[in-house]
């Protein structure tokens, strides 16, 4: 027997805060100096929730590393942001098991995600991250840790 799943309506999801914990680019001219450096991510992401609050948290860090050419330079830059979502009636996200439906995480570490990669190039403009995107990544990869260096 199949278990029905509750479908998000996006229309009950909002955005309530966004709390930075760590925002840290070192800047060193060296660094500077690099001609066409890669870069390696390392995403940590912690979903969490709370039912009778009807409150979701994304807790979500990157960590950039920059490479010249195949060898490891140096550990760049590390943000590490809370954020808090409001999902109204949380509960009505509850399955036929009572565990909440793991597509309302997906859907906010996508918001989370796409938001933070925002908040990383709008502090990057002359830095030695500058020209580094981080990688678009789906929620399922972010859920996973599967994001590979870029």
């Amino acid at each position: 027997m199949k278990i029905k799943k509750p479908k998000i309506d996006i229309s009950k999801l909002s955005v309530t805060q966004i709390i930075p914990k760590t925002k840290s680019i070192v800047n060193d001219p060296v660094l500077m100096d690099i001609k066409k450096p890669t870069a390696s991510f390392q995403l940590e992401m912690t979903p969490m929730f709370n039912l009778a609050e009807d409150a979701i948290k994304i807790e979500l860090s990157v960590s950039i590393d920059l490479n010249k050419g195949k060898k490891l330079h140096a550990q760049v830059a590390v943000f590490s942001y809370d954020f808090y979502y409001q999902y109204n009636n949380l509960k009505d996200l509850l399955d036929e098991e009572g565990e909440i439906v793991s597509e309302i995480f997906l859907t906010c570490s996508n918001l989370s995600y796409s938001t933070l990669r925002g908040i990383i190039y709008s502090n990057s403009a002359k830095t030695c991250i500058e020209n580094i995107l981080l990688p678009i990544v789906t929620g399922t990869q972010l859920m996973e840790g599967a994001v590979k260096s870029h």
